[in-house]
């Protein structure tokens, strides 16, 4: 679907445990890895198969270039993608690739108005999606929406993914926020990254 959808702009990995998948990515170069520990992901908007859930997550993000890393644990009891992915591969693995778009329920309606089957998965309010298409393997389709919130952490991961020199390979999310974009910081005054559109509905991440 990425003639449809637009370039592919990150793999996500979901895995039993993300601290003891961390090393292979480390050991290869490529870091530093920004996480946050077991946090709720709640809200009207939080669905699996169009029931409410409340997700407690640990989610690691990077880049290797252009290109996000993301790996994923799933630790409640509630259901979930994550859940479902990893009944079928307990080791963990490569269980969606996503695309960037500037609104979800419009590109899920547009999606349709071309006459494409899915169905949508789950959904994070309007910070992301994951629609499969029928009888599809694994990995899914994950819309990442291009909201403020996703384009401040991921201005301040690339800048330092750029930079990267080995040292601290696991950071944490909120504090490297903070000093990013606090005083003194190399994101004060920064504008978030800006999504183009080439043709061909291709979506680039390119410094603002």
């Amino acid at each position: 679907m990425s003639v449809i959808l637009g370039p592919i702009v990150q793999q996500g990995y979901v895995v039993p445990d993300v601290r003891a998948a961390l090393p292979y990515f480390i050991d290869i170069g490529i870091g530093p890895f920004f996480i946050r520990d077991r946090f709720d992901v709640v809200g009207g908007g939080c669905m699996y198969r169009g029931q409410e859930y409340t997700f407690n997550i640990t989610a690691a993000f990077t880049y290797s270039g252009e290109h996000q890393f993301e790996l994923i644990c799933h630790h409640n009891d509630t259901p979930s993608v994550y859940k479902d992915f990893l009944k079928d591969n307990p080791a963990g693995g490569l269980q969606h690739v996503a695309v960037w778009v500037d609104n979800i329920d419009e590109e899920l309606d547009r999606l349709k108005r071309l006459g494409e089957d899915f169905e949508v998965l789950q959904r994070f309010n309007e910070l992301d999606c994951y629609i499969k298409k029928p009888n599809n393997p694994w990995p899914i389709i994950q819309l990442m929406s291009t909201v403020e919130r996703h384009r401040r952490m991921f201005t301040m991961v690339k800048y330092h993914t750029d930079r990267y020199d080995g040292t601290r390979p696991i950071r944490f999310i909120d504090e490297e926020l903070k000093a990013f974009y606090g005083p003194g910081g190399p994101g004060e005054g920064m504008d978030t990254w800006e999504v183009t559109k080439a043709p061909g509905r291709e979506r680039v991440l390119q410094p603002a």
